[in-house]
């Protein structure tokens, strides 16, 4: 199962970056990150979206709860790891 996940994964990025590579090349696209004060408004409302989820199923309320935490521990390596190899 493992195996799927990150060849799911490295298909992904693979495809995606060609998509993007196409849009910018042959359909005069500009690509550019959102501004920051979008991404914070988005962020505000999935949390939102996903704490009502969770309130209303305990199943989902599991997941959440799990996903958070992992999400948690998993900042601080992100921090010094894939944020620090992306910003070369």
């Amino acid at each position: 199962m493992e195996d799927d996940q990150v060849e799911s994964q490295a298909w992904c990025e693979s495809v995606n970056a060609e998509a993007l590579n196409d849009l910018v090349e042959n359909e005069g696209v500009t690509a550019q990150p959102l501004p920051d004060s979008v991404v914070a408004r988005l962020k505000e409302v999935t949390e939102k979206t996903l704490i009502d989820m969770a309130a209303a199923d305990p199943d989902t309320a599991r997941v959440h709860e799990s996903f958070m935490a992992f999400r948690d521990q998993h900042k601080e390596w992100a921090a010094v790891s894939e944020k620090t190899f992306l910003a070369l």
